[in-house]
């Protein structure tokens, strides 16, 4: 993948897996390149591994070739906008939960951010620690997926017989 002169690499995450002990690998997608060193400097001091983009479509194209835990976008972006960005997303990796974050408290976003999948719709500007601890809800959310993606399933008395 051929990286656009905007989009800077910060990739320092690790595909996870089922059973994985590492906090977390967490994608970051915002047009304001500032923002985005402000979350992954917030997000690294929780110890998750943080890769982030400026461009949504960049972002999509990473989404399907890496694996990530939780991925938190921007609601208002150039080009595709976070709710286009999360229902992508989730028709590439179901199981990755998206938290978009919005300027704006408005009811009808917090809606369509639902409708499109999201994990959580929040507002900026956000606590830190709110940020930290929302991420790491997701994180695990994604996890106990895996897990139980992974578990045997036993099935009925009738079918063991």
């Amino acid at each position: 993948m051929q990286e656009n002169p905007g989009t800077p690499l910060r990739e320092r995450a690790s595909a996870s897996s089922v059973g994985d002990a590492s906090p977390g690998s967490v994608l970051i997608v915002d047009d304001d390149e500032a923002l985005c060193e402000v979350m992954e400097l917030t997000l690294g001091r929780a110890h998750l591994d943080i890769v982030w983009r400026t461009s949504a479509l960049d972002a999509l194209d990473l989404v399907a070739e890496r694996d990530f835990d939780a991925i938190l976008t921007d609601f208002t972006m150039p080009t595709i906008n976070g709710l286009e960005l999360c229902a992508r997303v989730h028709r590439l990796r179901p199981d990755v939960p998206v938290v978009i974050v919005s300027g704006r408290a408005l009811a009808e976003e917090a809606r369509a951010a639902r409708v499109a999948g999201a994990f959580e719709f929040v507002v900026k500007p956000i606590d830190s620690a709110a940020l930290v601890q929302l991420v790491e809800r997701a994180v695990r959310h994604r996890r106990s997926l895996l897990a139980s993606a992974h578990e045997p399933h036993l099935g009925s008395a009738r079918e063991r017989g």
